[in-house]
């Protein structure tokens, strides 16, 4: 896991020349932290409610990582979606916020389905679990894709507006339209509605 654990933190240091504003780059790496955990207890809802109507048993996956409903699956499944977090932090201006949280959200897929599952002896794409393991996989880390990602549009397109992150920030979902800032500085509207 410490491999991982730096692969993922290398690309985000990555990123730093990157961001137009490095002054702001802490913040914005605060920010994706923040939704990428939040994320994480989406794609842990998702599985647990996939678990309660039965859905893996449904397409003949056995996959139940770490027992859920224990502390150790949920600190999984948080540590890992605020790491992969850092993916949010590419200066990435169009496509919309919704497609670029999708295709991040099955690079986790690919990367779970093609890497990790073969390291932890489940084969490629976790066939050791199901023919059907990669349902359930891309389900839960779209979840996690989703949530992190309208969080993190959310807030820094609100700090933006409050010029507390520059307007040359890579804020999802203005299409790189700069007349959207000129917009959303002049007005006061509350931290969330930006």
């Amino acid at each position: 896991n410490a491999e991982y654990m730096g692969a993922l933190l290398s690309s985000i240091v990555m990123c730093a020349p990157l961001w137009p504003d490095r002054s702001t780059l802490l913040l914005a790496m605060f920010v994706a932290w923040g939704s990428g955990t939040l994320g994480g207890l989406a794609n842990a809802a998702l599985q647990i409610a996939l678990e309660l109507i039965q859905f893996n048993r449904l397409l003949g996956v056995t996959l139940n990582p770490l027992k859920p409903y224990e502390v150790a699956w949920l600190y999984n499944k948080i540590v890992w979606g605020s790491m992969w977090a850092g993916v949010f932090l590419f200066p990435l201006r169009t496509p919309h916020y919704v497609a670029r949280a999708m295709l991040w959200g099955l690079l986790a897929s690919t990367l779970h389905l093609l890497v990790f599952f073969p390291l932890q002896h489940a084969h490629l794409f976790g066939t050791k679990y199901g023919n059907l393991t990669f349902v359930p996989v891309v389900l839960t880390d779209q979840a996690w894709a989703l949530t992190a990602g309208f969080v993190f549009a959310r807030m820094t397109r609100g700090l933006a507006a409050r010029g507390i992150l520059g307007s040359d920030a890579p804020t999802y979902g203005t299409n790189g339209d700069p007349s959207a800032f000129k917009l959303k500085q002049t007005s006061r509207d509350s931290f969330f509605s930006a």
